[in-house]
């Protein structure tokens, strides 16, 4: 890139930030040496560091996945094809590991579950025969997509069934060894009414399981957290109730430093976030951020600081929408529970709205401007310290909300943002705490022709972070290492 393009960029930047300072840090940029020919670059996954190696595997439905493995030089070293055959009902899922990771498939509603165990090279150990037994003895021949978590390099398999005589989900965690040998299995038990009810997340935290859920009854809108001791099965539930008003997009954030765990959620416009300690207890009061969406913006970064800060998203859905997901390998949390009367559960899943994932845009037809964006910095008590906002302008700098990743490197926690500017070029902007109570934009001089896949970026090491690119129909590789 040139540098009359840099200097076009940080023009662009420093007009739309207010409080948010730019600065251009020394970065080693790396590109791939050689890329490949994908013409379905959404259908990717990118493994990376496998013992120096990175795989990036494509899928495509009706295709056979495929599997392009780059050195720790970015040199192309070699293509696996695995031996079947991806459908559209089928969910895909990648367990890294030190020196392997687990291909997980599973066929939506059936009870065949497949499991691949590949190495760096890219050579495959079928593991599908031993994980059916363990699924047929432990899990009842579940029909749902499964949970499959490294837990201090330990697999660890998470099944959930709906039991419609007794209105509870049974949660069943199996610990298995390097051979699929179960080695621990653990059940637990929470109310659930189907109709009333969504679940939102579930977490294998420690020794116990965390479920987040919402409810509409007659009392009005809930959010629920429930921890469950895998040991005991008993259960700790933390409520909250927000009248005629839905939570909506609730997740939480749990921090194994300290077993403390955030929540947050929108409420119509307004922001919800409060922290609890393990035992479920409020060590924050509620905060209720009213003002995050004026001023036509539609996505809120918040960086939360404290002595692990991290990043949180949050987006007003009555300002813009996202396409639904279509792709076999990102599908909601409903097909992780399975059923024991498939004729109501189907019926439930109908009236389910889709997870929704990031790509293009559609605007409402009333608004005259893309939607702003908002970044946050809070204290560790949810106080806001200081706030920017980016006014886009579709004809000359965008920066896009659905593209992004946040990272953790070293102790601090970046967020990654892509842009495009008036002449189709992209970019990449990287945003963080500075030390001084401000958020620190960092201009990344990445080649303006490629487009980075963020959602795909990950970090090695605490050293770097990689990335996919893709330029008309070649997909490669981008490694950026930033000057401590």
């Amino acid at each position: 890139m040139n540098s009359n393009g840099v200097t076009r960029k940080l023009c662009c930047i420093g007009a739309a930030l207010l409080m948010l300072w730019l600065h251009a840090y020394p970065q080693k940029i790396q590109y791939s040496r050689q890329n490949f020919r994908l013409p379905y670059s959404d259908g990717m996954q990118l493994v990376a560091d496998i013992s120096g190696f990175h795989h990036v595997l494509s899928f495509a439905v009706n295709q056979q996945p495929a599997i392009y493995i780059f050195d720790a030089q970015l040199q192309l070293h070699s293509k696996k094809v695995l031996q079947f055959t991806l459908r559209q009902s089928n969910d895909v899922k990648i367990i890294p590991f030190p020196g392997f990771y687990y291909l997980y498939i599973h066929q939506t509603g059936s009870t065949k579950h497949e499991l691949w165990r590949i190495d760096p090279e890219g050579d495959r150990v079928a593991l599908s025969e031993m994980f059916q037994q363990v699924i047929e003895t432990s899990l009842n021949k579940n029909t749902a997509t499964l949970q499959l978590v490294n837990k201090n390099n330990q697999l660890f398999i998470i099944g959930n069934t709906y039991y419609d005589a007794i209105e509870k989900i049974g949660s069943t965690v199996v610990q298995v060894d390097k051979n699929l040998k179960v080695e621990i299995s653990k059940n637990v038990f929470y109310s659930f009414k189907l109709y009333e009810e969504q679940l939102k997340q579930l977490m294998l935290a420690g020794d116990d399981l965390l479920i987040l859920k919402t409810a509409n009854d007659s009392i009005g809108n809930s959010l629920q957290l429930i921890k469950a001791d895998l040991e005991t099965g008993t259960l700790l539930t933390s409520f909250f109730y927000s009248g005629s008003n839905a939570y909506q997009g609730p997740a939480f954030r749990y921090n194994a430093i300290d077993s403390s765990i955030i929540i947050y959620s929108m409420i119509q416009s307004t922001v919800f976030i409060t922290k609890l300690n393990h035992l479920l207890d409020q060590v924050e009061p509620i905060t209720y951020l009213k003002k995050q969406f004026s001023k036509n913006v539609s996505d809120n970064f918040l960086l939360v600081n404290g002595k692990t800060p991290q990043w949180i998203s949050v987006s007003n859905s009555n300002i813009r929408f996202r396409r639904n997901a279509t792709s076999p390998y990102d599908r909601g949390f409903d097909n992780n529970i399975d059923q024991t009367d498939a004729g109501r559960w189907d019926d439930y899943l109908s009236k389910m709205p889709q997870r929704q994932v990031s790509g293009a845009y559609r605007y409402n037809v009333n608004s005259n401007s893309i939607p702003a964006i908002r970044f946050s910095l809070l204290n560790a008590q949810f106080k806001l310290i200081n706030d920017s906002i980016v006014a886009n302008d579709k004809a000359s700098y965008t920066l896009r909300s659905g593209q992004y990743a946040n990272v953790m490197l070293g102790k601090k926690s970046y967020l990654f943002l892509a842009q495009t500017f008036f002449n189709k070029n992209h970019g990449l902007l990287m945003i963080s705490e500075n030390g001084g109570n401000y958020l620190s934009a960092r201009d990344i001089r990445v080649f303006e022709k490629y487009e980075y896949l963020l959602p795909q970026l990950k970090a090695v090491n605490n050293e770097y972070v990689i990335l996919p690119f893709t330029y008309k129909r070649e997909v490669g590789l981008v490694k950026i290492t930033l000057d401590k």
